[in-house]
């Protein structure tokens, strides 16, 4: 079955199929079968599934857009039949769990270092089906305590992580120092030039043109002898 699920994945990843012309391989299609005949027990979905390969193989429908087309040899293949099998929806089925089979044998060597560790010299007379659940439990164990650290990390980092940052108020060289010192402590306010006169309602009614500036500031800001007070 292994042999037949990577050539049935050869066969399927749309950059290998069209750049090869696989569309013909009588050994391919022999596993590509076996492969549907063996992951879909329905017979009448499987026999579903082998007459789409030929939409495929000749790309029509879906497989025939210019999207498709241009992505064939740079994108993911489980993720271009995600996109553009629509037109053989019980071959996408089976193609999706091919192509996104592992290809790496990394995790099984983690594996196999688990069982080396509790498989020792003087721990040599476990029952295989006993070292099988506590390998399952040590590797699981070892997959949360990860996941435990990566949650305190998060919340170390949160909790740490501040805002506003005021650090640079006790650097002395600051520029915007200034601009926090408290305003009755300065005779001179940096926001204005020393000597401005204040700015009274009646210079705004002298420039927006308006003759009587006392009815109008009593109108539209209040008292005229708030104004003058101020």
């Amino acid at each position: 079955m292994s042999r037949d699920l990577h050539l049935a994945g050869y066969y399927l990843n749309p950059s290998y199929h069209h750049r090869y012309n696989l569309g013909f391989d009588d050994e391919l299609l022999k596993a590509l079968r076996n492969v549907i005949n063996r992951l879909e027990r329905d017979p009448t979905y499987a026999a579903l599934a082998i007459s789409e390969g030929k939409i495929f193989r000749e790309s029509s429908g879906t497989f025939g857009e210019a999207g498709a087309i241009n992505v064939r040899h740079n994108t993911d293949p489980t993720e271009w039949w995600l996109q553009y099998g629509g037109w053989a929806k019980h071959l996408k089925k089976i193609v999706v769990r091919v192509l996104s089979q592992t290809t790496t044998s990394s995790g099984c060597e983690r594996n196999w270092s688990t069982f080396a560790l509790i498989h020792t010299k003087v721990c040599n007379r476990l029952a295989y089906a006993r070292l099988e659940k506590l390998v399952y439990i040590h590797y699981n164990m070892r997959l949360r305590l990860r996941c435990m650290q990566e949650e305190y990390d998060k919340e170390k980092v949160l909790k740490t992580y501040d805002p506003l940052d005021t650090s640079f108020i006790n650097d002395e060289s600051d520029p915007v120092l200034d601009w926090l010192q408290d305003r009755d402590n300065q005779e001179d306010p940096l926001l204005d030039e020393p000597g401005d006169p204040p700015r009274s309602f009646r210079i705004i009614a002298d420039e927006a043109g308006i003759s009587d500036a006392e009815r109008w500031a009593d109108e539209n800001i209040g008292s005229s002898q708030d104004n003058v007070q101020e």
